[in-house]
Order: C-alpha cells, then structure tokens, then sequence
C-alpha cells in the first residue's frame, strides 16, 4: 500500500494509467469498453481491499472509492442502457 506525502496509508489506485487513446476527429478519446473494464477491475479491487480494512476511518475510505466507482460506472451503463433502449424501439416500429 502506498503512502501519500501526508502519511494517510489509503491505497493509491492509478485510474486508467496504460489506456491507449483512439483517434477521434482529430482529438483523443479512450475506448469506452476498456474504461468500463477499468472501472469494473478497479472497483472489483477496491472492495476486496476494503473487506481487509481494520479501522473504521478505513473502511470508510474505502466505501468513498466504492461509490465514486460505481456512480462512474453507472454513467457508462445508463448510456448503454439508453442505446439499447433507442435501437429496440426501432426493431418494432417497423
């Protein structure tokens, strides 16, 4: 577990450090199936640390991740949701 400069002994987590960007007219974007793979792996890790978490202020630390994660995650999964939505919709208007 790394140490930030203040001492606090909160796990580090370097989001989405060896992403690759796609090319997208002329700007950079990341892949959305590898940032929800991302956000799936750090949030899965984030967890298992948290169920090894011995002090309260720990635990809700880590809870604090966990939420941030989800509610990240949650954004890509509405989107999802909302285009599955628009294209099954269009199956039956026909």
């Amino acid at each position: 577990m790394k140490r930030r400069q203040d001492g606090d002994p909160t796990k580090v987590i370097p989001l989405f450090g060896n992403q690759e960007p796609m090319e997208e007219q002329g700007g950079h974007t990341m892949d959305p199936e590898k940032l929800m793979d991302a956000l799936s792996e750090e949030l899965l890790e984030t967890l298992k640390a948290m169920a090894g978490a011995k002090t309260v202020e720990e635990k809700r630390q880590y809870s604090e991740v966990v939420k941030n994660l989800s509610e990240s995650l949650g954004v890509f999964l509405r989107i999802v949701s909302d285009m599955m939505m628009d294209y099954d919709m269009d199956d039956y208007e026909e």
